[in-house]
């Protein structure tokens, strides 16, 4: 399947999203996102819930679950930031590395918590991902910030609950 612009911006648009939410996406990726449009793509479709689209990409082989998509950010982040279960549990299935990081230094485990996804926060600690871990800014500093404190600073107490349990052990 050929790239098209027309497409995936009727398929964002028809997933609730604006024109504008979907320009501005476009336009980081296209900018940001060296590893080729059908990597742009694998992003997007992670991002906006796109299971059908998702399986084909990965079965394509022209992909890597693990890259990390320019401003747009790894696939497994973006699918635990939208709360689409089971395309996190078909990247963890397919090798996604669940600590792999955005530009901005976050998590899978991070973004699904900013998001309030209680049930991708499940599953992304049942597969191992470390609560524990911190934010690691663009200037390659570690900052105090974890899922925990985001948790906390959100007052999502069962994710806070979820962290709690893990930490322990």
């Amino acid at each position: 399947m050929a790239f098209s612009p027309l497409a995936d911006a009727t398929a964002f648009l028809g997933g609730g999203c604006s024109l504008t939410a979907f320009l501005v996406v476009t336009t980081i990726c296209l900018v940001s996102c060296s590893e080729g449009i059908e990597q742009y793509r694998f992003a997007l479709a992670s991002l906006r819930g796109d299971i059908n689209l998702v399986k084909q990409l990965i079965g394509s082989n022209k992909v890597n679950i693990n890259a990390t998509n320019g401003e747009i950010g790894p696939a497994l982040v973006c699918a635990s930031y939208g709360g689409h279960k089971e395309i996190v549990e078909l990247l963890l299935e397919k090798g996604a590395n669940i600590e792999i990081r955005d530009e901005k230094g976050t998590t899978a485990l991070m973004n699904a918590t900013i998001a309030g996804e209680i049930e991708i926060v499940k599953i992304l600690l049942k597969n191992g991902a470390n609560p524990k871990t911190v934010v690691i800014t663009e200037k390659g500093e570690k900052s105090n910030t974890t899922a925990m404190t985001i948790a906390q600073m959100k007052n999502y107490k069962e994710i806070e609950f979820l962290l709690e349990r893990a930490v322990e052990k």
